[in-house]
């Protein structure tokens, strides 16, 4: 089973602890104003499109001033709204290219026990030591040209950081050490990935805007278990039950299943 930290008391990922953007809270509000249900309101300096990720009684977003200079780490008290960490992690000279709806600090965090990965796409990822604040460790050597700027979140699987970059002229996944941001592997990928990764039945599915799906064996080492090509563009994340696929192409839909 994809180990991915946490417990339904967090927040871990993008789309939640178990990536699914299912929550298991048995009550939360409908309604709500500025007035009404709101416990307490805190703001965050800068732009930022991040969602947050919460471990115990820490709240994790990023954001970056406008200019796209300055990348930071914003830690919020669970309980009372209050800030307890404002880390500027990453400071440059010149910003890079984004879409004007874009922010410079689009990608999710990734959150366990000790430690929030903060990944701002080729302008740099960081692991920053939850207790105290202080950054364990930093990469900025692994590069793209996003165009629109990053968008793509950073997941942990055991003691890996995964993370994914899409660029105009390089596309690839990296592996890394989560606790000292080493390489561990890092895949090329020859075509577009728009749809989201899936995790199912031990493995990693990545589908491209060519038809092609790469099948990853989860684990420390690299091990690509297929290629898969279809006719068509696969924009559409792919359904998983029943023991079958369901796949979406921009023309036909897919069952796949084991004959």
């Amino acid at each position: 089973m994809l180990d991915i930290g946490g417990s339904d008391e967090n927040w871990t990922h993008f789309r939640g602890t178990d990536l699914r953007a299912i929550a298991s809270v048995e009550t939360v509000p409908v309604e709500w104003d500025e007035e009404a249900n709101i416990i307490w309101k805190t703001a965050i300096h800068g732009r930022g499109w991040s969602s947050p990720v919460v471990y115990g009684d820490q709240i994790w977003v990023t954001t970056a001033n406008r200019e796209g200079t300055g990348l930071s780490a914003v830690c919020v008290d669970f309980k009372s709204g209050r800030i307890i960490h404002d880390i500027l992690v990453f400071s440059m000279d010149d910003a890079i290219r984004k879409h004007d709806i874009n922010s410079f600090a689009s990608p999710t965090p990734a959150i366990e026990e000790g430690f929030v990965y903060v990944h701002f796409g080729s302008m740099g990822t960081a692991c920053i030591n939850t207790a105290d604040g202080s950054v364990v460790w930093t990469r900025t050597d692994l590069e793209c040209n996003h165009i629109q700027g990053p968008g793509s979140s950073a997941f942990l699987y055991n003691d890996l950081l995964i993370l994914h970059y899409e660029g105009v002229d390089v596309r690839y996944l990296a592996g890394l050490d989560k606790r000292t941001g080493d390489d561990v592997w890092e895949h090329r990928l020859r075509s577009q990935f728009n749809s989201s990764p899936v995790y199912a039945a031990g493995n990693i599915y990545f589908s491209s805007t060519r038809g092609e799906t790469i099948v990853i064996e989860q684990g420390r080492e690299l091990n690509i278990v297929a290629e898969n090509k279809l006719d068509g563009e696969i924009w559409a994340t792919p359904a998983f039950l029943r023991n079958s696929i369901i796949m979406r192409t921009d023309s036909h839909l897919y069952r796949i299943a084991g004959k």
